[in-house]
């Protein structure tokens, strides 16, 4: 399942319940959750990782990038994060 919180084009935060429902979503079905996440350092006060939340790591794979919150905007440098 692939979700995007900080959402566009909404800019729409995602709450920790939110979260907490979608890794027990994944965990529940036994399906991966992609979070596409490259906002999440420039259009709010306090990143949220998907990853934080308990039993993640089993289920989740979170992707972020450069380009947005570095403001390298066609360098296409990003990370894929799953601990």
């Amino acid at each position: 399942m692939f979700v995007n919180y900080p959402q566009m084009p909404t800019g729409q935060l995602p709450s920790e319940d939110l979260f907490e429902r979608m890794v027990a979503f994944g965990r529940r079905h036994n399906i991966l959750i992609v979070h596409d996440n490259p906002y999440s350092f420039i259009l709010n006060d306090r990143p949220m990782s998907l990853l934080r939340v308990e039993g993640a790591k089993e289920c989740v794979i979170e992707l972020n990038s450069l380009s947005k919150s570095q403001n390298m905007a066609g360098w296409r440098v990003g990370m894929l994060l799953r601990c």
